[in-house]
């Protein structure tokens, strides 16, 4: 099963989603925020939303019961790895490498799932897994991704 977020152009702040290739829905990025809601084709609504405007606690919500799907926080201050509460339970984002930009999702130690970037310039990726794992936990490890990829780009853009 794979998730993709692809943007219709590199400027465009929009996202759909595709899940196996089939339109799943769409998002936009925020301005101001790290948050974000997410529309579906089937009344299937999210909020991916930080918790605190200090940290990087992070829950998906289900638009309609407010109830949490998932959770995320960073590992630590000297790690870029991401303490994960999926519908399997506690897993982690673990960076693939200096030399690579994507990051595998392990559960006890065990690798079950990737996600990367795809395109050129949009900021587009695509989180691939087993079966173990649902659409809202793709989506979630696929959101998160998203803000890793926007925090490194505004940390470039201040550098320059």
């Amino acid at each position: 099963m794979y998730l993709e977020a692809r943007s219709p152009s590199c400027f465009s702040p929009t996202y759909v989603l595709k899940l196996d290739g089939k339109p799943k829905a769409y998002f936009h990025g925020r301005w101001f925020s790290e948050g974000m809601n997410i529309k579906g084709n089937q009344r299937n609504h999210f909020r991916f939303e930080k918790e605190s405007v200090l940290g990087s606690h992070f829950t998906l919500r289900d638009h309609k019961q407010n109830t949490i799907l998932a959770q995320a926080d960073r590992a630590g201050w000297l790690t870029s790895a991401w303490d994960l509460h999926l519908s399997i339970g506690s897993c982690q984002l673990v960076s693939q490498g200096v030399f690579n930009s994507g990051f595998y999702i392990t559960r006890q130690g065990r690798k079950v799932g990737t996600v990367e970037i795809i395109g050129m310039c949009e900021g587009g990726w695509i989180v691939r897994a087993d079966d173990e794992l649902i659409y809202e936990d793709l989506l979630f490890v696929g959101l998160i991704f998203h803000t890793i990829l926007n925090r490194r780009r505004r940390r470039r853009n201040r550098s320059n």
